[in-house]
């Protein structure tokens, strides 16, 4: 999961580049990471570590759709159709029941490579400003 962590903090990062503190993004990415391995290294089924694991995914989740609806939103004018779709299929994914960490990394990962690709240091004009999400 160590590549998963350098991908998620590049994504707040590209998609939020003024914040000062990303001590909130990463303890969301701890609480996950912890969650997961005490789900996946538990010695017998125990319905609270599932249950904990979703719901600390459900969060952890959220807080990555709504830093790609962020981004979306403002390069949404730039994008090619087939990154254009992606990134919808990948908002309408995230807004499902998904609750695989490693889908999540690939999600994540390639979602990398669509902003990287584009300038998301315009800035929010009121359009933009309006359709942009709250952070979770």
């Amino acid at each position: 999961m160590e590549k998963f962590i350098n991908s998620y903090h590049y994504l707040i990062k590209k998609i939020y580049p003024a914040r000062v503190n990303d001590g909130i993004d990463m303890e969301l990415y701890k609480e996950v990471e912890k969650a997961h391995y005490k789900l996946e290294h538990a010695s017998k089924k125990d319905e609270s570590l599932f249950l904990n694991y979703r719901n600390t995914f459900f969060f952890f989740k959220k807080h990555i759709n709504n830093a790609i609806k962020d981004g979306f939103g403002l390069i949404r004018n730039q994008l090619n159709d087939s990154d254009k779709s992606q990134l919808e299929a990948t908002i309408q994914k995230l807004d499902g029941s998904l609750y695989d960490i490693n889908e999540l990394e690939v999600i994540v990962s390639y979602s990398n490579l669509i902003f990287s690709s584009y300038n998301l240091d315009t800035p929010l004009n009121d359009e933009n400003l309006r359709k942009s999400s709250k952070s979770a």
